[in-house]
């Protein structure tokens, strides 16, 4: 794998965490309304749409990282060949 594709993937995994982190704020908020006797129902909607959003992302995210590595052994392995290649 490039440097910058470690990157992104570093820069995508830490923003996964913020949101991680974000959503489950907003769970204990939507709790504390709900004990304050408000209708969280539409927030408890909102939020669980949000999750199902974070579910995909990681998804795709473990895909993609699969997918680069795959590339990144595959290259390697070109690389392999053509250096034995050229041995004889």
């Amino acid at each position: 794998m490039k440097r910058d594709e470690l990157e992104l993937l570093a820069l995508a995994d830490h923003r996964v965490a913020l949101t991680g982190m974000f959503l489950n704020k907003q769970g204990d908020f939507i709790e504390a309304l709900g004990r304050l006797g408000l209708d969280t129902t539409d927030a408890y909607d909102l939020l669980y749409e949000f999750e199902r959003m974070q579910v995909r992302l990681l998804a795709d995210r473990v895909q993609l990282r699969q997918e680069l590595e795959q590339a990144t052994w595959s290259q390697a392995a070109q690389v392999a060949t053509d250096d034995s290649c050229l041995k004889t």
